[in-house]
């Protein structure tokens, strides 16, 4: 009795020493998406759809997706929710409203919503487009669609490479201010972010890395996802 009462406490111990020590399943540090393209209908993200706290958060990570869907679309996130924090991340993928006429579509996030989402020290290069409406792109969406309520910090876009000149969550900057350190205000470049000459800024532990040779495609609900042979270079 005595060593099965023992044997009880010891797996006791280690069940809550492993919960305490567990970091929460909904955060994402650092993460990063291996498909090229990403193309569904509402609330459509590079690497997340829709993020909200408690559920979600993230932090050093990055897509490179192109992006396509008809509303709440972004490079990176489609809809920031309430409360929800995404920190020290960028896209680069496109990003293409397919369809309609919602204007939720921005280079990073689609949708900032009414709950106070935070978006912080992140950046977006990608370019975004209207498709079907000649000579009728957006200028104003380079980093955010459409910006409800929450807080923005030291949030950048590609002016020249996105054709977008203003956004409600983040400063338009040139290609070459893009990759100049004194750029980003706030900004942690000792452990978190570095800058390679001639490039635009990468985080430290979640480089970009060569992707394997394989090809894959899923679909379901209305989302289609494609991963295709490419070479990523660590710029």
């Amino acid at each position: 009795v005595i060593i099965c009462f023992f044997f009880c406490l010891f797996y006791v111990f280690v069940f809550f020493f492993l919960m305490i020590r567990r970091p929460p399943r909904s955060t994402l540090f650092p993460y990063t998406t291996l498909f090229r393209s990403v193309t569904g209908n509402n609330t459509v993200g590079g690497l997340i759809g829709y993020n909200e706290a408690p559920s979600s958060n993230a932090f050093n990570s990055y897509s490179k997706c192109e992006v396509t869907g008809v509303g709440n679309v972004g490079g990176f996130v489609g809809t920031a929710g309430s409360s929800s924090t995404i920190s020290n991340s960028y896209s680069t993928g496109n990003v293409t409203r397919k369809s309609g006429t919602d204007t939720a579509i921005g280079g990073f996030c689609g949708y900032g919503n009414a709950g106070a989402p935070t978006i912080q020290y992140c950046y977006s290069t990608g370019s975004v487009i209207y498709a079907g409406t000649a000579n009728a792109n957006p200028t104003d969406k380079g980093f955010i669609g459409f910006k409800a309520a929450g807080i923005y910090t030291s949030n950048y876009f590609n002016a020249t490479v996105s054709n977008q000149s203003t956004d409600a969550g983040a400063t338009a900057k040139t290609t070459a201010q893009m990759k100049t350190q004194s750029t980003f205000a706030g900004w942690n470049f000792s452990t978190v972010w570095e800058i390679i000459a001639g490039n635009v800024p990468r985080l430290k532990n979640n480089r970009e890395a060569n992707s394997s040779s394989v090809t894959t495609a899923a679909l379901s609900k209305n989302i289609e996802l494609n991963l295709q042979t490419a070479t990523e270079v660590n710029n």
